[in-house]
């Protein structure tokens, strides 16, 4: 239902990044922080509009399903279309039993996605530009959801070093065992937990990461609307040098298309969606808000002592402070096997047919190895603000804005067409490059931020 579609919305887009937003607001300042965070908001919705758009207008979910018989003069068009379904689907999850497509030249039946919609590279010049449309598309997506779970390697042990800290001197003083050797510990326990291969086994874990996620943002709230300060006291804008590392980690935080796609494609009214005001329009509206409200009072209470999650200033001296930590810190460990199990299938999926008779050992080596990775990199880069800004500049601005309009751009080219004033190829222009320029310049200084900040950490 409507209500249903709205509360998983709300639930799968308000996770880790919600805690990063007072950060946000640090590199961005109180006034432009609010006006930004609701302009990223409304293009990344507008982008998830657009791939919905293309869906629900084309008919292409019928169109998935279907063996359609075709004119050669059609075929070329058909491919499009089906290839563009396979982008959408194999990507955002759309369909659960989509499959190889091949086409024909000729005139004939022309059978449509029917599997694990894993793209074959056709003798066209088309097909082929599709193909590396989808190897991009998946090799950023596997990128970026790496990226997260490294981001929660280091959330983790950041949290659990204050607060052992804090336990073995005596309220807080800094601890002698490095933040690194923190993540080295959370290896064995996270190859033990992504041993799990069966998404059905992950779901209790959700359920208790969704309910520890909540109580301690919950009590977050508390602690940050306690003796405001004047806004006054803040600056309303802060820099153009400091603006790219705002981009990044706000889209880190808003950006839910992973989330958003599937829950339209399983409505049992997909047209109500994206109508006026439609569940995305509300249920994004809600967030941009809530997301807004954190990072404006988050960084009006703690102001340039503002750390890359808000739990971080919480009281060190307090018992209650201390808990959101543990619970947040569990949160976002148990929602890293979540998070692995995407890229982990797509990676699978690639190179599992090499492994022969072998492969069930095989799968479990690459997953060793892969979490081995995410910890190496966690360890390589423990600055916790800078790497958040970094994974959205690099892959979530990609994935939630440059593609979206490469793929209607690709998709209408043809037919409706791109509108009078060629309009919507402007306007999938300007989309592009809003997100090169935030990729180019969230990149270059979150990679200046992390090496400024390597000496220092602890």
């Amino acid at each position: 239902s409507d209500l249903d579609t709205l509360i998983h919305l709300l639930k799968g887009s308000l996770g880790s990044g919600i805690l990063a937003m007072p950060m946000a607001f640090k590199n961005a300042g109180l006034t432009f922080g609010v006006v930004a965070t609701f302009a990223i908001g409304f293009i990344c919705t507008y982008c998830v509009h657009i791939l919905v758009s293309i869906m629900l207008s084309s008919g292409l979910k019928k169109l998935a399903k279907a063996k359609v018989t075709v004119g050669k003069r059609d075929s070329n068009k058909l491919l499009k279309w089906r290839v563009t379904v396979c982008l959408l689907g194999d990507v955002f999850g759309l369909f659960s039993n989509m499959a190889k497509p091949s086409a024909t030249k000729a005139a004939g039946t022309v059978p449509m996605c029917e599997g694990n919609c894993s793209i074959e590279l056709i003798t066209s010049n088309k097909c082929v530009v599709f193909a590396v449309y989808r190897a991009l598309i998946n090799l950023f997506l596997v990128v970026d959801l790496l990226g997260c779970c490294c981001v929660y390697i280091v959330f983790v042990a950041t949290n659990i070093k204050q607060v052992r800290s804090w336990e073995l001197y005596d309220h807080y003083a800094d601890s002698k065992i490095d933040l690194r050797l923190y993540m080295v510990m959370l290896a064995l326990p996270l190859i033990l937990l992504n041993m799990v291969r069966n998404l059905k086994w992950l779901a209790p874990f959700s359920m208790i990461a969704n309910l520890l996620m909540a109580t301690g943002v919950g009590i977050t709230f508390y602690y940050i609307f306690i003796d405001l300060p004047s806004v006054d006291d803040r600056p309303h804008f802060t820099s153009l040098h400091q603006l790219p590392l705002f981009f990044g980690t706000a889209i880190f935080a808003l950006e839910g298309i992973g989330v958003v796609m599937p829950l339209e494609n399983n409505m049992k009214t997909p047209s109500h969606f994206i109508g006026c005001p439609g569940v995305l329009n509300i249920g994004m509206a809600v967030v941009v808000m809530l997301y807004t409200g954190v990072g404006f009072f988050g960084f009006l209470q703690y102001g340039d002592d503002t750390k890359g999650s808000i739990t971080l200033n919480l009281p060190v001296t307090e018992v209650l402070a201390q808990s959101v930590k543990v619970m947040i810190a569990v949160a976002i460990f148990l929602t890293y096997g979540l998070q692995f199990y995407v890229p982990m299938e797509i990676i699978w999926k690639s190179i599992g047919h090499r492994f022969g008779a072998h492969k069930f050992a095989a799968e479990y080596a690459v997953r060793t190895i892969l979490v081995i990775a995410t910890v190496a990199i966690a360890v390589a880069i423990p600055q916790l603000g800078p790497f958040i800004s970094l994974v959205g500049a690099v892959c979530l601005s990609t994935l939630g804005l440059m593609f979206p309009a490469i793929i209607e751009i690709v998709t209408f080219w043809d037919s409706p067409g791109m509108g009078s004033c060629y309009w919507r190829l402007w306007k999938n222009v300007f989309i592009i490059l809003f997100g090169v320029l935030g990729f180019i310049t969230g990149t270059i200084t979150s990679i200046e931020e992390i090496i400024t900040e390597f000496g220092g950490t602890e």
